[in-house]
C-alpha cells in the first residue's frame, strides 16, 4: 500500500523536478514492485505443505510440490506482471536517460540561458 501511495505521490514530482528525474524515480519504484512480485511468486509455493492444502490436494503435497491440485491462471498472471514490471522499469530508465534528447532545441536553449 505504501508503494502505491508513493507512486501516486510521484505525480506531484513533475511540478518540482525535471522530467528525467521523475522517470528515473518511477523506474526504481517499478523495479521495486517487480522485485516484490518475484519474491511473492517464489515464496507462495512454500505454503503448499499446510494442513489445509494437504486436505484439498492430497497427502503427497509438500513444499513446492502441489500434489493433485494445479496452478491456475492467477499464478501465470502474476508471472506476467513480473515481466510487465521489469519491462516498464527498463522503459522508464531509457526515457529518463533520453529525456534531454527528446526536448526541443529551443527549450534546451532557454534552460541553459543561451537563448
Amino acid at each position: 500500500m505504501v508503494l502505491v501511495l508513493t507512486c501516486i505521490g510521484c505525480f506531484a514530482l513533475f511540478f518540482f523536478c525535471s522530467t528525467a528525474t521523475v522517470y528515473k524515480i518511477c523506474g526504481w519504484m517499478q523495479l521495486a514492485a517487480g522485485t516484490c512480485l518475484v519474491l511473492g511468486c517464489l515464496i507462495y509455493p512454500d505454503g503448499w505443505d499446510a494442513d489445509e492444502v494437504k486436505r484439498m490436494c492430497g497427502e503427497q503435497t509438500d513444499k513446492y510440490t502441489i500434489g493433485a491440485c494445479s496452478v491456475r491462471w492467477a499464478y501465470i498472471l502474476a508471472i506476467m506482471g513480473i515481466m510487465d514490471a521489469l519491462i516498464l522499469s527498463f522503459l522508464a530508465f531509457v526515457l529518463g536517460n533520453r529525456q534531454d534528447g527528446l526536448m526541443g532545441e529551443e527549450l534546451l536553449g532557454d534552460k541553459s540561458g543561451n537563448a
